[in-house]
């Protein structure tokens, strides 16, 4: 799609502009180092307010950080998982 609006002969593109510019505000990237993804949630999650204070939230991701601070090299569970884990 960035590459549809960087061509100069077909006129005004907004309505892909404003759809690539939706996504870089309400999207993010996968958490797997390597993947190229990011991950648009389009359901009711869109309306949850964000905050920096811990102390105020009453929602959190569906699974905590590794003990380790970052994703096994090599793990079944987090290999068959990884996407849950990206999303939620």
């Amino acid at each position: 799609l960035e590459d549809n609006v960087k061509v100069q002969s077909t006129g005004e593109v907004t309505v892909i502009e404003n759809f690539l510019t939706f996504i870089d505000e309400n999207s993010h990237r996968s958490g797997t180092e390597g993947m190229n993804m990011n991950y648009l949630e389009v359901g009711a999650s869109t309306f949850i307010r964000k905050t920096d204070d811990e102390s105020s939230v009453n929602v959190g991701r569906w699974v905590p950080p590794h003990p380790s601070g970052k994703n096994p090299v090599f793990s079944p569970v987090y290999d068959r998982h990884r996407m849950s884990f990206d999303v939620f």
